[in-house]
């Protein structure tokens, strides 16, 4: 129901929506070049499927979920850089790093954020993943 805000990342589309279940919550479709016809959707998709992919991790969040603040580390070559770009749950962007150094941890992550859940997308050497991370 009300399927808004609606962003693109990677080939995943991802929008805010309710059932008759929940509140609203942050859904994905993947592989947004073969959208079904929307009388086909399936309502039930879920979030989690953008979770994990088989690939090496670009960056390890942790803790997760945390209560105040949290710490990334860059997965990399010494001399990789990293972009991270943070998004509330309805795709609202929270706030950008850029040209971040592989092998290093960021710290105190996270304090002025409001609790829920963000999406953290990282991009690398023309590669782009995403992950989550949830403030209690």
């Amino acid at each position: 129901q009300g399927a808004y805000p609606m962003e693109s990342i990677g080939s995943h589309l991802i929008f805010g929506s309710s059932t008759g279940w929940t509140w609203r919550e942050p859904y994905v479709y993947p592989n947004i070049s073969d959208v079904p016809d929307p009388a086909g959707c399936d309502s039930n998709l879920q979030f989690s499927a953008l979770l994990m992919e088989d690939a090496p991790a670009l960056i390890t969040p942790y803790p997760n979920p945390f209560a105040s603040e949290f710490s990334i580390r860059i997965n990399g070559k010494e001399d990789e850089r990293a972009d991270v770009a943070v998004f509330t749950s309805f795709g609202n962007p929270i706030e950008t790093m850029k040209d971040l150094k592989a092998n290093t941890e960021y710290r105190n992550l996270g304090r002025e954020w409001n609790k829920g859940m963000y999406l953290i997308k990282v991009s690398m050497n023309g590669e782009t993943k995403n992950y989550t991370v949830l403030k209690e």
